[in-house]
């Protein structure tokens, strides 16, 4: 049986066949699997898909809890849904595409075990471009500083985070298909401090079918909404105003409830307010100099000598 804080996956499953047997067959070789619960959330499953994880139910009894969704939710509800079934205290981002280093779990899980000033553990990761590979390259933002968060998601796909956290920051905004962890993470880290452990957690696959990299990907103009959200004005790009109509830019959606973003963000107005002094004007001029640049508009070196002396 699990002792001591248990650690939750957040584990969405779509079409998963292929990647299910290495994924749960990984989980059994983590050092710590004595206190790992397994949480996945089937959408639409097939029968082979209920099979593996039933079959690992009876072999590592109380290591793995799933529900099933008779018809495909986003990746953001998915992980509501294992939020909900699960019993962590801590909370593990675990695909099943991705896969961890056996000690990745126990690194992040002593961390937030002798530190309670710390409430999100990330670290550096490979990416790689097929589903097993260990040969990519690295992403590492060990030198990021903390604050850096509020403006772009710096804790990749292996970040762990104390569940006590979400009674302040909210749950994953559903409305969201390829940048929710983005949108959450900012939240996060507005509630608790982050720290970076040694070493590689897992190999992310980085391929053209993965929710932020596939052809039909709404990356980019999720990313202009979340950067409307928190007042990241200096990093928006206008041509998606358009396309962020879709999206409440104010409210959170969790199981068919909205809820104000201002609800989990301390003093959200003035946060606002300030950023928007001291990062519109550079936002705007940072847009418009690539608008020129890219219509060819005579001009256009004035336009970027005015925005470097901003910067």
């Amino acid at each position: 049986m699990i002792s001591g804080p248990t650690v939750s996956t957040l584990t969405s499953c779509y079409r998963g066949e292929r990647y299910l047997p290495l994924f749960l067959e990984r989980m059994t070789e983590q050092t710590a699997f004595e206190r790992l619960e397994v949480v996945i959330d089937l959408n639409e499953p097939s029968a082979e898909e209920l099979r593996l994880v039933k079959d690992f139910q009876e072999r590592h009894p109380g290591h793995l809890r799933y529900t099933v969704q008779e018809k495909v939710v986003t990746y953001s509800a998915s992980w509501n849904n294992c939020i909900r079934n699960s019993t962590g205290q801590y909370h593990a981002v675990w695909n099943i595409d991705d896969l961890r280093t056996p000690d990745s779990i126990a690194k992040q899980a002593a961390v937030l075990d002798s530190r309670p000033d710390v409430g999100i553990v990330h670290g550096k990761y490979l990416v790689v471009p097929e589903f097993g590979s260990t040969e990519g390259f690295y992403k590492n933002h060990e030198a990021v500083e903390h604050d850096e968060a509020f403006d772009r998601f710096i804790f990749g796909p292996f970040y762990m985070f104390r569940s006590s956290l979400l009674e302040r920051s909210g749950p994953v905004d559903e409305q969201f298909r390829s940048s929710a962890d983005f949108d959450h993470s900012v939240r996060l880290a507005m509630h608790g401090r982050s720290a970076v452990v040694d070493g590689n957690l897992g190999y992310y696959l980085m391929a053209s079918t993965g929710l932020s990299n596939n052809p039909d990907s709404r990356i980019d103009i999720e990313n202009f909404v979340i950067r409307m959200r928190y007042g990241i004005y200096d990093r928006l790009w206008y041509h998606y105003l358009a396309a962020s109509s879709d999206y409440d830019t104010y409210k959170i959606l969790n199981g068919g409830a909205w809820t104000p973003i201002s609800n989990y963000v301390p003093e959200y107005k003035k946060l606002l307010e300030e950023r928007y002094r001291r990062r519109f004007d550079l936002g705007y001029l940072r847009h418009l100099a690539f608008k020129l640049k890219k219509e060819n508009v005579t001009g256009i070196r004035g336009v970027l000598a005015g925005l470097r002396d901003k910067v």
